[in-house]
């Protein structure tokens, strides 16, 4: 961009450059232009509109400023990405601002602009991410959301000063008067009756109605002649406080009292929560109140325990120095951008600590990233215990106002490190030197396609994170067990350079000492078959769960669900039906009752009997986490069980109950999907179980085994965490495939050999990039037909793109999950060095959406 914010100068122009925030499409042009050429990528030069710039804010507009304009009949919001002094087409004016102050600056158009180019996403999807949340309603009409202002409420005085100070609140009228100056004088001289002419001698002439009144009320007797007054100190107390009209106010009193002295009008009872009260209070210098901004802080009323750094090991400190002495006035992205290779277990949390804390003594904030909110406490809790009062979070779970006021108090820097889910990528850090990004491997990272409506830029935060560290710059230390290809095959390119930690370590005193990774044992459960074992629980993982539930020790369950009964195959010898032509694995339809290839679109009959060895023990694959915790029950009678899936966690907070309680050993056994694999810390598990190894395997994708070996390691990393030790147990009916014979040796590095030279061979990701185009309709013949045109319109487009590059295009096939949300699906794959080039000649509906470089193309 050759505009930069915070100076109206740029550009010195009348006119705006807007992005506005509708789904433009291609064919719309503003006025009678024709679509703008250009070098800006086409996803931006498509949604750039032009607007003057009205009198009142010439001196004012900036890039970065987010902005009201007439868009046809409609008021929109938009960003301005620039000033120009020249427009191809009669404008209409900017209406106003909704903030005065630029709300993105210029680093951030920038990386929008290439987010744009590099998925082929409409730009204001791509600013969308910075915006902070409420900025951009659908109601554009509706004023922007803001801070939560409340009224703050302190005790002025202290506890036991409160009665008598109320006691000179209120009306002091003569009943009052009167029965002050008698309980006085009982005070002073103990005298508790009078005659009429003492008592007009202290009360003066005309008391009489006064005293009537304390007589109605029983407080005084005998009127007629001798006066008495014998009645409790404290019972004159709350007769004062009646007669004054202040006893109504002890109440409220006690209660701010009781919350500690101070408290948000908003936390009080319901029945002391009127202003009117609260200023009556302060007329009497009772209380200071005070209306400020409230924070919804995410993190108010956790406690972490302190932490302190500890000696690290010295494949540990070798990893720390290579971080720290890396992109000091050095122009090479590759100086700025490392992965951190450890097992499971090998103290890679405590060197992100340490370069965090580095990277705070120097003056600089640091994002933290996690690919799943259900990590965030435990990540949170370790940050924050080492840095308390200087971390703070951002994810999907949190309110909207609770991240609007994160997304302030980030960009007025008081939050030094912010952890988070994807999402925190894009908060605005004033001082940004570090960018972490944990579990590196997860798919997580990844904005999914798989939903119809909702995001339209289909984002990769490790992608963008990368990108961040060569135009910020800062530093971005990725981490992982089992990083991803195309991680592994950038650091074959020298754009992110290799940290290695390859022993396990486990804390002894004040230091560390190594630790052996746990042994995984491999059963084949063809055997089990044969051996009458009709359980999903082979013989030697029921021995192993029976020693660790004898010891009170705890033990993971691992269930893959992706791909739950979709794929068939035989028992006997663990041979999976694939498609004849591409050799790809079918998906058994039930609907069509019918096995389909998912490249290709041909489909087979379901066999009756193996083709490879003639058995008739064929079986759809896939068990739920429910029928494995009811299979337990019947198994260990007794046994405390604990689903973590999708359904039993659903809800707030949801992932944090379920992991607190495993953690409590208020549960023995853990049965879960994929979730259970990410990073978890937990020392009382002595054995893992990989259920049903076979389902991440064999689906028909080309990352599938991948995606199969690292879940495996990183499930398997969850056992012999202290010094207990572990072991970890891998059913499977392929017990020779190479991923999982990989996974049993914990040798990563030779599956990712294997791995990337058939990728090599296929030209798969990472050698050339894919892009995934998926129309979207409620009739199925009718998505057949978009996805047939839009199949000749690539091929059209292939045919005319002079780039002297092969591009394959695969399809049309209906995808994995054909049919989602009661809509039908086809999708088209695009391979080619850049396949955003070809995507961009065709035209793209509504219908579609376009997911490049996506981590599945099930």
């Amino acid at each position: 961009m050759a505009s930069s914010n915070g100076s109206p100068r740029d550009g010195q122009g009348r006119f705006a450059e807007v992005a506005v925030f509708v789904p433009v499409r291609p064919h719309w042009h503003q006025g009678k232009a024709e679509s703008p050429s250009g070098e800006q990528p086409l996803a931006e030069r498509l949604q750039l509109f032009h607007y003057g710039i009205p009198d009142d804010l010439q001196s004012r507009l900036v890039s970065g400023h987010v902005v009201r304009v007439p868009f046809g009949r409609r008021t929109v919001n938009g960003v301005v990405m620039r000033r120009s002094s020249t427009s191809p087409v009669a404008t209409r004016l900017i209406l106003d601002l909704i903030q005065d102050k630029p709300v993105l600056g210029q680093h951030q158009l920038e990386l929008a602009g290439w987010m744009a180019a590099f998925y082929g996403a409409p730009l204001s999807s791509c600013l969308s991410l910075f915006v902070p949340p409420g900025l951009l309603g659908r109601n554009q009409d509706r004023k922007p959301m803001g801070p939560r202002m409340d009224w703050y409420l302190q005790l002025a005085v202290e506890d036991e000063d409160l009665v008598p100070r109320l006691l000179q609140a209120g009306r002091a009228t003569r009943p009052v008067r009167l029965l002050e100056t008698l309980d006085g004088l009982r005070q002073a001289t103990g005298r508790t009756e009078l005659s009429r002419t003492e008592l007009q001698e202290v009360a003066g002439k005309g008391y009489g109605p006064a005293l009537k009144a304390l007589a109605d009320q029983g407080l005084v007797g005998g009127v007629g002649g001798t006066v008495h007054f014998t009645l409790e100190p404290a019972v004159v107390v709350q007769a004062r406080l009646a007669l004054r009209g202040s006893g109504r106010w002890l109440l409220p009193l006690q209660a701010l009292s009781g919350m500690g002295g101070s408290a948000w009008k908003s936390d009080l009872p319901g029945e002391f929560r009127s202003l009117e009260i609260w200023r009556r209070l302060q007329e009497y210098r009772l209380v200071f109140l005070d209306r400020r901004r409230r924070p919804r802080d995410p993190l108010a009323g956790a406690a972490y325990p302190r932490t302190r750094a500890v000696p690290l090991t010295g494949e540990q400190g070798a990893a720390l120095q290579a971080v720290l002495a890396g992109g000091n006035g050095s122009n090479d992205a590759s100086h700025r951008a490392w992965m951190l290779q450890g097992v499971t277990g090998s103290g890679k949390t405590e060197v992100y600590l340490q370069v965090l804390e580095a990277c705070l003594d120097r003056g600089h904030q640091a994002i933290v990233l996690v690919p799943e909110i259900a990590l965030t406490p435990q990540t949170v809790s370790r940050f924050a215990g080492r840095f308390p009062g200087r971390v703070s979070v951002m994810h999907s779970g949190l309110t909207p106002g609770q991240r609007f006021d994160v997304w302030t108090d980030v960009l007025d820097g008081k939050v030094d490190i912010l952890v988070g889910a994807r999402s925190a990528l894009f908060a605005p850090m004033p001082q940004l030197g570090l960018i972490v990004v944990d579990e590196e491997h997860d798919d997580s990272y990844k904005q999914s396609a798989e939903l119809w409506g909702g995001a339209t830029v289909f984002y990769d935060a490790r992608r963008v994170a990368l990108q961040m560290s060569k135009s910020l710059p800062v530093r971005l230390l990725m981490g992982s067990a089992t990083p991803s290809l195309q991680t592994l095959h950038r650091v074959k390119q020298g754009t992110v350079r290799l940290l290695r930690l390859p022993h396990r370590i486990h804390a002894a005193g004040r230091g560390v000492v190594r630790a052996e990774l746990p042994p995984i044992e491999l059963v084949d459960m063809r055997q089990e078959l044969m051996a009458g074992n009709l359980s999903v629980f082979s013989r030697l993982l029921q021995d192993q769960l029976a020693t660790a539930l004898e010891r009170h020790e705890q033990a993971i369950l691992f269930i893959n669900r992706r791909g739950t009964r979709t794929f068939v195959m035989c028992r006997m010898c663990g041979h999976v039906m694939e498609c004849t032509a591409c050799t790809n694995v079918l998906t058994w339809h039930s609907d069509i009752e019918r096995l389909q290839c998912h490249t290709c679109g041909r489909e087979f009959p379901n066999p009756s009997v193996c083709p490879a060895c003639g058995d008739r023990r064929i079986r759809y694959f896939g068990s739920g986490t429910q029928r494995i915790a009811a299979d337990l029950d019947k198994r260990f009678p007794g046994v405390r069980v604990l689903r973590w899936d999708a359904d039993s966690a659903g809800g707030q907070g949801g992932h944090t109950r379920i992991m607190e309680s495993f953690q409590a050993h208020e549960a023995d056994v853990l049965v879960g999907t994929q979730m259970i694999a990410k990073g978890l810390d937990l020392p009382k598990v002595t054995v893992v179980g990989a259920v049903a190894a076979d389902v991440g395997v064999n689906l028909p994708d080309f990352r599938a085994a991948e995606r199969a070996c690292q879940l495996l390691i990183q499930v398997a990393g969850r056992a012999g965490r202290s010094e207990r030790g572990g072991r970890v147990v891998i059913q499977t009916y392929n017990p020779d495939h190479y991923a999982i014979r990989a996974a049993v040796r914990h040798d990563y590095d030779a599956f990712c050999r294997a791995e990337l030279e058939f990728r090599q061979q296929l030209r798969y990701p990472p050698y050339r990039r894919l892009a995934r185009l998926i129309v979207w309709d409620r009739k199925q013949e009718q998505a057949r037909r978009h996805a047939a045109t839009m199949m000749t319109a690539l091929e059209d487009a292939r045919m005319s793109l002079d780039s002297g590059e092969a591009i394959e295009l695969i399809g049309p096939a209906p995808p994995f999950h054909a049919q989602l949300q009661s809509w039908w699906r086809m999708q088209i794959l695009v391979l080619a060095e850049d396949p955003v080039r070809l995507i961009e000649r065709v035209p793209v509906g509504p219908a579609w959406r376009v997911d490049v470089d996506p981590v599945s193309t099930l």
